[in-house]
């Protein structure tokens, strides 16, 4: 998982809804003009996550993962913190190098 990609990401996504196993985000209009944005898709390889979808057109990111594998605690700590220190110690608990 790369991290740093994630966390790159972040400040241009918003929690919209999390349920065990999916995260709905919604994208802001800076994102596309991010280098790492045409990277999405990469994280969907990520141990734990089933897939990525990204729906350019509305800006929409669903994420679904193994509940089982990676803690729902975290991952919206990773997505809903303020704080990116707490996203980024969520991260690394959540993908340990």
């Amino acid at each position: 998982m790369d991290i740093d990609l994630l966390l790159a990401l972040r400040p241009h996504v918003r929690l919209v809804s999390h349920l065990p196993g999916r995260v709905r985000l919604r994208a802001a209009p800076t994102l596309s003009v991010l280098p790492e944005a045409g990277r999405l898709d990469e994280l969907s390889g990520a141990e734990g996550l089933r897939a990525v979808r990204v729906n350019r057109l509305t800006g929409s990111v669903l994420i679904e993962y193994d509940e089982a594998r990676l803690s729902p605690d975290l991952v919206q700590a990773l997505f809903a913190s303020p704080d990116p220190g707490e996203a980024r110690r969520a991260a690394l608990l959540l993908w340990p190098a």
